[in-house]
């Protein structure tokens, strides 16, 4: 990267406690190394909103994190923005900041926003998912003055753009820094990993199971995650008898969760909404086959079934069980190509805000 470049100082709602906190937001932690590695000179500095509820700084993997959480509710919120801005105003003065790289179209890119008017420093800012909708509180600051907006897939950036006057500048995906494995065997047929929650639809993933076990009485599935709905789902797998054939994990350590896409033949995915959704690099990496609706990264191949309908997704599960494994196909991007195509516009923010 440019040497010009010295400084880059990210604001995310929420980043690792420390090294062994693989599961909070791992497609950052991933950059950040990879950023951290390809630019041994950088400074970054981190600043946390939500968590983790830390009052002093810390070092992760050599970077310096400051979080600022100041409690919940109004007061809370009042507090952490004080003190985040206080907080990057004060790295500023020990270090000039040369851009400003806020996670979500949220109260993150507020304060970036805040901070480039007082400090005339550029700013960019990244849709991560759900920011991208309509219900978003945050999208007043779609039309304000911020240098850049990038999407994660073409999906999430063509759902802003159906909401927005204002059009994203390019789509950066996150890509997956995973090494390669040995061959294990496939002992898991179908898996499905992500939050509990009415968006991730693992309602549907259970009722394809169910539709599955008259066809395969011993088929074995495995869901990763917690959330609101670990309960109910926990319910509607013992109603439909399939305790034999459905284990709810909860939350396991990142490398659990590889080791078990490793494992799989399938990954279902009956997300109703993805920004990019991560895990399906992780599951095109690890060789499983996937199954899910017109969301995110999602694009049609040998290797991945997109579906419209319940019926289609139980219709493309049953065909992968009945096929032989098949050799990985599709090659996601790596974080050294995300790394890269970032560099490119932090280089470019800068040299248009000199010129300006």
């Amino acid at each position: 990267m440019s040497n010009k470049i010295k400084h880059i100082t990210f604001i995310t709602p929420g980043f690792a406690k420390n090294e062994t906190d693989t599961t909070c937001i791992p497609t950052i932690q991933d950059y950040f190394l990879a950023l951290k590695q390809a630019n041994p000179d950088l400074l970054i500095s981190i600043i946390t909103l939500q968590y983790p509820a830390k009052k002093t700084s810390y070092t992760w993997n050599g970077i310096t994190i400051y979080p600022c959480f100041g409690g919940e509710g109004k007061l809370g919120s009042i507090k952490k923005w004080g003190k985040g801005i206080k907080t990057i105003r004060s790295i500023h003065k020990k270090k000039p900041i040369d851009v400003l790289h806020a996670f979500w179209l949220s109260e993150s890119a507020l304060i970036g926003w805040i901070l480039k008017k007082l400090l005339k420093i550029p700013l960019t800012v990244t849709l991560m998912g759900q920011d991208a909708l309509l219900s978003n509180k945050y999208q007043w600051l779609k039309n304000r003055s911020i240098d850049n907006l990038t999407a994660i897939s073409a999906i999430q950036a063509k759902t802003f753009n159906a909401n927005s006057a204002h059009k994203i500048n390019q789509i950066i995906p996150w890509g997956v820094n995973i090494p390669n494995h040995a061959p294990v065997e496939r002992t898991i047929d179908v898996l499905g990993v992500g939050n509990l929650i009415e968006l991730k639809n693992y309602k549907t993933f259970i009722e394809v199971i169910h539709l599955l076990k008259n066809e395969f009485t011993t088929i074995k599935c495995r869901i990763i995650g917690n959330g609101a709905q670990f309960e109910s789902l926990k319910n509607q797998i013992h109603k439909l008898g399939l305790t034999e054939n459905i284990e709810l994990t909860g939350e396991l350590e990142r490398s659990e969760v590889l080791a078990s896409m490793q494992q799989a033949k399938v990954f279902l995915h009956p997300s109703i909404y993805e920004g990019q959704g991560y895990v399906f690099y992780e599951a095109l990496h690890s060789g499983c086959s996937i199954v899910s609706f017109y969301v995110g990264a999602a694009q049609q191949s040998p290797q991945w079934t997109v579906c419209a309908t319940k019926k289609e997704m139980t219709e493309a599960t049953r065909s992968y069980m009945n096929s032989p494994l098949m050799e990985r196909i599709d090659h996601p991007p790596t974080t050294k190509e995300t790394v890269h195509q970032y560099e490119k516009l932090y280089i470019k923010l800068l040299e248009d805000c000199i010129n300006d």
